[in-house]
């Protein structure tokens, strides 16, 4: 798990098109302020989401990234219109999260937002807790039983290992 980052967005503001480092999923709550427009690319799509892309970026940016569009959307500066991508047949979530809502995104999937006024959000990037178990079992077998995790307990809620199957935390 990340260290959870805190965000003072403004009007207009956009997060460019990523997808999370090491492919981890993420997790964001919107604390106060303006609406926020999230479109998420489901997994079935980001190889025609890669196509376009291939299709659609200067060749001096494919040479810097090596072809690799992983390597591209990482940069996060990846400033795509979402139409771009609807246009040339790639399906796409839109989600409208309002204050108190949290968007989830899975492993993965390349998403944006834009922020539609002044608002206050965090993010936080996470590994399914189900896989930490699988984890300090295979350890366990390797090295005994006095290799134990850290679960990390962060206000305002806590991450509950039982509570907590493949992209549903509680909170």
């Amino acid at each position: 798990m990340t260290t959870n980052m805190l965000y003072k967005r403004t009007l207009w503001s956009i997060i460019p098109l990523h997808m999370e480092d090491s492919n981890l999923l993420s997790m964001s709550p919107l604390h106060d302020g303006a609406t926020r427009l999230w479109w998420v690319t489901p997994l079935n799509q980001v190889c025609n989401m890669f196509d376009v892309l291939l299709q659609c970026l200067h060749p001096l940016v494919l040479t810097v990234v090596g072809r690799n569009i992983r390597n591209f959307l990482a940069t996060k500066r990846a400033n795509c219109s979402p139409q771009v991508f609807l246009d040339n047949g790639v399906k796409m979530s839109l989600v409208h999260q309002e204050v108190g809502a949290y968007v989830l995104t899975a492993a993965g999937t390349p998403h944006m937002s834009l922020n539609l006024g002044a608002n206050v959000a965090s993010a936080v990037n996470y590994t399914c807790l189900a896989w930490f178990g699988r984890a300090v079992e295979y350890m366990e077998s390797l090295f005994g039983a006095w290799v134990r995790p850290l679960f990390i307990r962060e206000a305002p809620g806590t991450l509950d290992r039982s509570a907590c199957c493949c992209n549903v935390v509680v909170w």
